[in-house]
């Protein structure tokens, strides 16, 4: 080949969707998924429903506490909007292995992937080298309050 690096083309491939644990007849996948597609943002929320349901399958076994919002203490525990995440719970070490845990299972069961260079950690009203400790565990960066979420400032 002239000192060139062999390069490896796929050019079709095969793939079956299990659809009620059932697979379906196979067909030729012709184009890939990419961010910008106007399915992907309905897709990612199909499939993140599954971390919903982790979450209140956490709550219903007292392995995780929402945090209370209100007089009527209304359960807040996970805000999503298009590709982000927002866990809301009580500052617990607890809760932070419980999120660590979900999160993982998430991983192995969606192969969606964390993106732990833009994901963060924060609490408010806890003591600095707890919040590191906490983010450290759960393998993000620490949140400054200044930054701005979702286009909210959270000052």
């Amino acid at each position: 080949m002239g000192g060139m690096d062999p390069i490896l083309f796929v050019t079709s491939s095969f793939i079956s969707v299990l659809v009620n644990g059932s697979p379906t007849l196979e067909f030729k996948a012709q184009r890939g998924l990419r961010q910008g597609y106007p399915l992907a943002p309905f897709l990612f929320n199909i499939v993140v429903e599954g971390l919903c349901s982790m979450t209140r399958q956490a709550i219903e076994k007292n392995i995780f506490s929402s945090f209370l919002v209100g007089k009527s203490n209304t359960h807040v525990n996970l805000f999503q909007y298009v590709d982000d995440t927002l866990f809301f719970m009580k500052t617990s070490l607890s809760n932070v292995f419980t999120i660590k845990s979900m999160l993982t299972s998430f991983e192995l069961i969606s192969r969606l992937k964390v993106n732990f260079h833009i994901s963060f950690f924060g609490a408010i009203g806890l003591k600095d080298n707890v919040l590191e400790w906490f983010a450290t565990i759960i393998n993000f960066m620490i949140l400054n309050f200044h930054l701005c979420i979702l286009a909210l400032s959270l000052c």
